[in-house]
């Protein structure tokens, strides 16, 4: 028997926002650790910089569960029947192709010869 399989993957509204979410969060994850980098000991409180790079790794695993759940799949399997004698398979669209022949020579089996 053969087989044609045709699949497709569309994200939806939630898969979309994983996306943003997968690749804002190592961007905020970056500008919290500037913040904090120049942040000078005798100036305001470094809690920006701490909240950008929490903010930023939830973000990112966020993403990661979005983009896993928000996605629509769509699969089409057919199955392909055996040729007639004249060895031609007809694929659906008008067009003929010869049938795929088996890879390598048919081995015959004398069993207790």
């Amino acid at each position: 028997m053969h087989y044609v399989v045709n699949a497709s993957q569309k994200f939806t509204g939630l898969g979309i926002l994983g996306v943003w979410l997968f690749l804002g969060g190592p961007v905020a994850t970056a500008i919290g650790f500037a913040v904090l980098s120049s942040a000078s000991p005798y100036g305001p409180s470094p809690i920006w910089g701490l909240l950008a790079i929490v903010a930023g790794g939830f973000d990112f695993l966020a993403g990661c569960v979005c983009l896993l759940i928000g996605r629509y799949q769509k699969i089409d399997i057919r199955e392909l029947k055996a040729p007639a004698p004249s060895s031609t398979a007809h694929q659906g669209d008008g067009t003929e192709t010869p049938w795929p022949k088996p890879l390598g020579p048919r081995l015959k089996h004398d069993w207790g010869k």
